[in-house]
């Protein structure tokens, strides 16, 4: 059985975002990466295009719990909205299979 990834307060979670339209690989002109935090402030996420289309992102967590990450584009003809939730945990989880 395969380890799923894990979430941990003051690790690095790294995000990567695709964009296409009609199938090929477009950047919009603004890219908003956004994680909204379980006390509900919001934290921009470092943004930087590794390539056209697609998007990465870095983000520390403070706080451990469900998060919610925005990915937001606009213009070029590439305007989406994009949430996803992810869970940070406090210290790394063993568990035996």
């Amino acid at each position: 059985m395969a380890a799923s990834k894990s979430f941990v307060v003051g690790n690095t979670v790294r995000f990567k975002n695709t964009i296409k339209v009609d199938d090929v690989l477009t950047d919009p002109s603004t890219v908003t990466f956004l994680v909204e935090e379980p006390d509900g402030t919001d934290q921009a996420i470092t943004e930087a295009s590794a390539t056209t289309g697609i998007h990465t992102g870095t983000f520390k967590p403070t706080q451990s719990g469900w998060h919610k990450v925005s990915f937001t584009g606009a213009g070029n003809s590439a305007d989406y909205v994009r949430e996803r939730q992810f869970y940070v945990a406090t210290s790394q989880q063993t568990t035996d299979a």
